[in-house]
């Protein structure tokens, strides 16, 4: 249907957790098992526990998926370009749906590490997360527009988010301030790709007219460059940083 994927994700979050609601009838769930809620005290290596070891490796190991493996690039291709990345011959549907369904798993894990973190859940328990992921993926280096960052990028900007609620109490200051200091990062951020991506439309059109004017002719500046498009997408060696 073409909708935006950001407003339809949250948009469903919206449904989905009005669902929860009415199912529950606002009723706490508080009689979680003992032994579930004790092993998000279990250490792993040294004072790290299990939960962090294992956010740790999967990073690792997700990063090193999307960057060292054909199919894991396909992602970054569709991102950015998902025509382009159709015509050099990646599945741009199944590379979206697998993506969604990668997220909703990741997704369901992080509810499970916070059910057992805290020991209760309520009905509104998560509310507001959707913004600050996002304002932790922009903040990473993930742009809105897809086909730019990296897992390694969202991982850092993720921890540096969580922090900002223990560094205005460290200040003094109350936490009811969280959610401003959220929303005024995620602005300025979003702002900022924005002015980012319009140099790059400027730079991509400056560089379409110099191809006008060259001796190639427009056929073959245009074979080379869906060439290097799908060389790119396609070598699990390709360029460092991912398809742009």
């Amino acid at each position: 249907m073409k909708a935006p994927s950001l407003i339809f994700t949250l948009g469903t979050n919206g449904v989905l957790r009005g669902i929860v609601y009415v199912y529950t009838n606002g009723q706490w769930v508080e009689n979680l098992p003992k032994e579930f809620k004790d092993f998000s005290a279990v250490t792993g290596i040294g004072d790290f526990t299990v939960y962090y070891c294992a956010v740790i490796a999967l990073v690792i190991l997700i990063h090193f998926a999307l960057t060292q493996t054909r199919r894991g690039r396909w992602f970054a291709a569709v991102g950015d370009n998902a025509n382009g990345a159709t015509l050099v011959g990646i599945p741009a549907l199944q590379t979206k749906i697998l993506a969604y369904v990668i997220c909703g798993v990741m997704a369901a894990i992080g509810g499970i590490i916070f059910c057992s973190r805290i020991g209760f859940v309520t009905p509104m328990s998560g509310n507001g997360y959707e913004m600050k992921a996002i304002a932790a993926c922009v903040l990473g280096g993930v742009s809105l527009l897809g086909g730019v960052g990296s897992v390694l990028g969202a991982a850092v900007g993720s921890v540096i988010m969580a922090s900002i609620s223990y560094l205005l109490v460290f200040m003094g200051f109350s936490s009811n301030y969280d959610n401003a200091i959220t929303g005024v990062i995620l602005i300025v951020i979003v702002v900022v790709d924005a002015l980012l991506q319009h140099r790059s439309i400027v730079q991509n059109r400056h560089a379409r007219l110099n191809a006008r004017v060259s001796p190639k002719s427009s056929s073959e500046v245009l074979a080379e460059q869906i060439a290097d498009f799908g060389e790119a997408a396609m070598s699990p060696l390709g360029k460092k940083g991912g398809v742009r």
